[in-house]
């Protein structure tokens, strides 16, 4: 099973990186922005039905969103309050 990986940059920028669960291929990033994480997830189509992306850390799940057809697979942005979503690297993507 692929980490999660954590990459900081100088000037402020905090990306974390995350396998997604129950799909063939696929990866989410969160950025921090200030008290807000932007979204961003690409992952394999590998159903005839929508699927849901949920971020699970300590034991509280956070949908995030309904990821829509794209060129290469399926793609979710969204941008959610740090205190709807603390992401951190315990934290596991799943689908539902």
């Amino acid at each position: 099973m692929e980490s999660t990986s954590c990459i900081s940059f100088a000037g402020g920028v905090f990306m974390l990186s995350y396998p997604i669960t129950g799909v063939r291929e696929g990866t989410l990033q969160a950025e921090r922005d200030g008290l807000y994480w932007n979204v961003s997830a690409v992952c394999s189509r590998d159903w005839d039905f929508p699927i849901r992306l949920i971020a699970e850390a300590d034991g509280v799940r956070t949908v995030l969103g309904v990821p829509q057809p794209g060129p290469d697979g399926l793609r979710l942005q969204t941008r959610l309050s740090n205190r709807s979503c603390p992401f951190s690297e315990q934290t596991r993507i799943l689908t539902a």
